[in-house]
């Protein structure tokens, strides 16, 4: 077995983060049916946004940065 592990940054203060998709640049990735939705965001590393699908298994999944914009935090 080969474990992988790539860098993933935290999000500020351990907060989940939102995201507005823009587009969908990959077709027939995940998220295409969710352009000018707001996405909830668990991390942020170097592959892009990591979002939930939701649906029945709500799995993590990636949204490519330059097709999604980070909301600012709430208070």
């Amino acid at each position: 077995m080969i474990h992988v592990s790539f860098y993933r940054k935290p999000l500020l203060d351990g907060m989940p983060r939102k995201a507005l998709i823009n587009q969908c640049t990959n077709h027939g990735a995940w998220y295409q049916d969710l352009v000018g939705k707001i996405v909830l965001i668990e991390l942020i590393d170097s592959e892009g946004y990591w979002g939930r699908e939701g649906g029945e298994y709500n799995c993590i999944n990636v949204i490519r940065v330059e097709d999604a914009t980070l909301l600012p935090l709430e208070n």
